[in-house]
């Protein structure tokens, strides 16, 4: 799941009057490894857990349910439920959106690639993560309201007597790297890149 979800738990029956209060919830509901959040009762069955910020990335948990102590016809091993989740790692899908003329040069070019993250990620957390394998003078970033759909424009790469290849790389410590190369025409050269 994504590390900004609320964990629902959703009972058959109704949970009793006297162990709906928030601290009814979090004393019987246990979550490991432990996150700082707020049990709420959705309804009388539903108990929504919200992260004060979100789980850690990456991560296995494991979450157990007293619920002897809200029914009493739970018995022997089913005094406790027990479940897993897990939240999503570091992971980028970058592509090649566009090339176009400068239109401040003739000779240069302005170059758009998308990157699109599995969760929401902070524009500092993904630029952060891209390198390129030449100093370009302009770079400009644009980043979605949900944080997963990032684009990087960059802005009057020359063109040089020789065709070559621009390289974006995407490095993150826990994943490979991702490396994009993008054609750079020559100049003067005549083709078409784009339909």
């Amino acid at each position: 799941i994504s590390r900004y979800s609320e964990m629902n738990i959703v009972f058959s029956e109704d949970i009793p009057e006297g162990a709906r209060s928030a601290e009814e919830l979090k004393k019987n509901i246990d979550i490991s490894p432990s996150v700082d959040g707020d049990f709420i009762l959705q309804n009388n069955h539903t108990v929504v857990f919200k992260p004060k910020t979100s789980f850690k990335r990456n991560t296995n948990y494991q979450v157990t349910v007293d619920i002897a102590a809200w029914f009493e016809k739970a018995k022997g091993k089913d005094k406790e439920f027990t479940f897993g989740f897990a939240t999503m790692p570091f992971s980028i899908r970058s592509s090649f959106t566009s090339l176009d003329v400068s239109k401040g040069d003739e000779n240069a070019y302005d170059i758009t690639c998308t990157l699109m993250t599995s969760d929401k990620e902070s524009p500092e957390e993904v630029e952060n993560t891209v390198r390129l394998s030449e100093d370009v003078s302009t770079v400009q970033w644009q980043h979605s309201p949900d944080g997963k759909h990032h684009e990087i424009i960059l802005r009057n790469v020359p063109s040089q007597d020789e065709a070559r290849n621009l390289i974006v790389k995407v490095k993150k410590t826990d994943t490979p790297t991702e490396k994009l190369p993008v054609t750079v025409p020559a100049k003067n050269d005549f083709s078409i890149y784009d339909v």
